[in-house]
Formats: structure tokens, C-alpha cells, sequence
């Protein structure tokens, strides 16, 4: 029987959001992208449900729906998407993150845990571009590349929250953010998220957080800011003063006088 690819908010998922040596669920990580990522009509970057590859593969890359609805339909910012943002479970034992480049027929890799290696996703990424090649467009062959500036993890148990933090940023329009996150910006992320879970115990969807004409600017933790229109995620999720689901934006730049480098990375 195949996965659902959308089920309801579990005890078990905030359990494991909670406990230090947990990974978080496909369930919990849907649920804090959905409710956080952009979904303002200046988004033109696709959020993927993390079921979704995963049940493709078990399922010998066939579904019974054989057009997905997040290539066929218009994303969250009512567009055509230029890119999809996949969360990818390694093995059942580690969370990275796809970007998917639908414009210039590639992907890039982002993997807090580098020796973890790539092997496995750029096999899945090719056996994706073979089977949906008709939503890429140009000519040529697809193009695999593993991002080498993405933050690091600390530990073996927090790769489910750099991938949350890597698909906000590409949903953003923005290179995931290469500074890693401290002992305590972890637990605190944990915490905030776990509250999130829990207030919503038993739903399938959470409604989007709406932010449109809010923070402008997003914070120079490591890419490139987002163009003005774009909004800025909300960046209290390691902050334990925060009070986690509000609309509070931190629009002031770290460093508004760093340069940024390779701006064009998203596109090639």
C-alpha cells in the first residue's frame, strides 16, 4: 500500500521534533515549510512535499498520478514555478535538500553532512529529469552539482533543520545560508517548532502564514538578500525569546556592508 503523501499531525511528531537525537518527520517538516515558506505572488520557487520523491522511488518511479500536480499547476505565489524546492531523505537516515532548476535543466545538492556524499540524489535527480524532461526548458543534458558553501552540521541529529532552513531560503530566491547553527539556536529552533506541532495536533494543513508587505529585507546570514519584493521569512525559529508562529520579521541585515558573491548561482 502506498504512503499517503499528506497525513494528519501526530504525538510522534512532536516528540521528535523535540528530543535532541531526533529527526523530524516528513510530516513536521511539510508542515513548518507550508506554514513558513513564501507563498506571496512574488514566490516563483515550487515547494515539494518530501513524501513525494520518496513514495516515486518505492514505488519504482510510478505514481498513479503521472503529472504532479506541482509541475502542471501554478505554485503557492499563483505562478508557473522556475524551480522546485525538495526536501530528499537519504536512505531513511539523513535529510538534504534539491534544488531543481527547471530553467536550466539541473539541480543543485545541498547536504549538511558532506560525507554523507551524493551519489544516491544526483541517481534520483537524473532517473526525475528522464521521466518529466518535457517541464524543463532549452535543450541539452541535465546538469547535477553539489553546493560546497552550505552551513555544516554539528552533530549527526540536526540535518532535518538545515534542510528546513535550506528550502526557506531557495523559496526566498536565495543560496542557503553557510553559518552554522549554534547548540542552542538548535534547541531553540526544536522548541519553537515543537509548539507549532502541538497547537496543531490532528490537522492535515495549517493555513499559510500571509506575508505580503511585511519585512522587506531578508538578513545577510550567507546568500544573497532577497529583491525587495520578495519578503523575508521569518528569522526567530532560533531565537528562544520568540514567540514562535507570530508575525514577527527581523528585516535589519547582520551586515549590510558584506559582499555578496556569486548571485547568478540559481541560474547558472
Amino acid at each position: 500500500m502506498a504512503t499517503p503523501l499528506i497525513t494528519r499531525i501526530e504525538r510522534e511528531d512532536v516528540e521528535d521534533t523535540l528530543n535532541p537525537r531526533g529527526w523530524l518527520t516528513d510530516t513536521a517538516i511539510r508542515t513548518i515549510i507550508n506554514y513558513y515558506g513564501n507563498t506571496s505572488p512574488s514566490s516563483h520557487i515550487t515547494f515539494v512535499n518530501p513524501t513525494w520523491l520518496g513514495t516515486w522511488e518505492r514505488m519504482g518511479r510510478v505514481l498513479p498520478d503521472p503529472l504532479p500536480a506541482f509541475l502542471t499547476g501554478r505554485n503557492q505565489g499563483g505562478h508557473r514555478p522556475v524551480g522546485l524546492a525538495i526536501p530528499f531523505n537519504e536512505d531513511n537516515g539523513h535529510w538534504t535538500t534539491i534544488y531543481v532548476n527547471l530553467e536550466a535543466r539541473g539541480a543543485i545538492y545541498f547536504n549538511s553532512l558532506p560525507s554523507w556524499g551524493s551519489r544516491r540524489a544526483e541517481e534520483v535527480m537524473h532517473a526525475f529529469f528522464e521521466r518529466f524532461e518535457l517541464f524543463f526548458q532549452g535543450t541539452g543534458p541535465f546538469r547535477f552539482e553539489v553546493d560546497d558553501r552550505c552551513a555544516t552540521q554539528n552533530n549527526l541529529s540536526s540535518c532535518s533543520i538545515y534542510t528546513i532552513r535550506n528550502t526557506l531560503d531557495l523559496m526566498d530566491h536565495r543560496r542557503p545560508d553557510w553559518k552554522a547553527l549554534s547548540r542552542e539556536e538548535e534547541g531553540n529552533f526544536r522548541r519553537n517548532a515543537a509548539f507549532l506541532l502541538e497547537s496543531n495536533l490532528g490537522a492535515l494543513e495549517i493555513p499559510a502564514s500571509r506575508r505580503e508587505g511585511k519585512g522587506n529585507t531578508a538578513p545577510d546570514q550567507g546568500g544573497p538578500k532577497s529583491p525587495p519584493a520578495f519578503g523575508a521569512w521569518p528569522y526567530n525559529f532560533y531565537n528562544g525569546k520568540a514567540a514562535w508562529g507570530t508575525e514577527n520579521w527581523d528585516t535589519k541585515p547582520k551586515n549590510p556592508k558584506k559582499k555578496i558573491e556569486d548571485e547568478k548561482w540559481i541560474n547558472w
